[in-house]
């Protein structure tokens, strides 16, 4: 599997590409806008790895003003293409297309306050127009993981991993049971987090969880055999002895994640 950084190494030009495009939207059409505070670039053209398949692509942009209402979307960009979605859609150039949301400046400085996945997204985003300086405070000040924060969110990972592996009495329990598709759901949800036990252990927000795996492969602190522990987790077989050895590779990784969070200080040790 290619790593995220592989990725973007191999799609930055045309990332790159993508990315003079917003500038240059930016500072044709929104600049002159009093009303704009400032226009945020996020999504695959801000982490570098976007790139023009068979069904196209989008820049996603917000534009940040004091109030919402305040900017009329079709004067600036035209009709929405795609209404039946919560942006505001149209076409730049072939299989290229533009999505617009417009987010007020106090949604913005309360974004700690949204769900995991809002925060990640707001926290991947380029500044790319700043008019009164309060984007770039804000990028720098709202997306600081204290130690502490850093400690709660991954043991709290952590303690729900624990409870899916199930230790070998309720593993056993269900498997009693034959129900076999449930401990394959219990097994699911723990490589979910064990993935974001990873990300908040190197101090990151967690995506939503179609990006929740492919994001790990690059962290600074992960386990040797990540890779394939990986392939193993989301392998699907519900035979019982592919849930046994499952079984016995997650008590594998609870030790290591229970041996970190001891190396941090934050259990007891053994």
């Amino acid at each position: 599997m290619k790593t995220f950084s592989q990725v973007v190494a191999e799609q930055g030009e045309e990332a790159e590409r993508l990315r003079l495009m917003a500038e240059e939207l930016c500072a044709e059409r929104l600049e002159r806008e009093p009303e704009i505070l400032g226009v945020l670039l996020s999504g695959s053209v801000a982490r570098g790895d976007a790139r023009i398949g068979p069904f196209g692509v989008q820049i996603d942009l917000a534009l940040v003003a004091e109030r919402r209402f305040d900017l009329d979307l079709d004067r600036l960009f035209g009709p929405d293409e795609e209404p039946g979605i919560p942006y505001h859609c149209v076409s730049l150039a072939d299989k290229v297309g533009l999505a617009v949301e417009v987010v007020e400046l106090e949604e913005l400085k309360a974004v700690r306050s949204r769900k995991e996945s809002e925060i990640f997204a707001r926290c991947e985003s380029v500044v790319l127009y700043d008019r009164t300086g309060a984007l770039g405070s804000w990028k720098a000040s709202a997306f600081v993981v204290t130690e502490e924060e850093r400690k709660a969110r991954s043991l709290a990972w952590l303690f729900r991993f624990a409870y899916l592996e199930g230790g070998d009495y309720r593993f056993e329990k269900w498997m009693s049971r034959g129900a076999y598709t449930q401990v394959s759901q219990n097994f699911n949800e723990a490589a979910e987090c064990y993935c974001a036990f990873l990300l908040c252990l190197n101090g990151r927000f967690v995506p939503r969880k179609d990006w929740l795996a492919y994001l790990t492969y690059d962290l600074p602190v992960l386990p040797p055999a990540h890779a394939a522990y990986m392939e193993a987790l989301y392998s699907s077989r519900l035979e019982e002895s592919a849930l046994l050895a499952k079984h016995e590779l997650l008590k594998e990784i609870h030790r290591w994640m229970e041996a970190r969070a001891r190396a941090e200080g934050w259990l007891a040790p053994v």
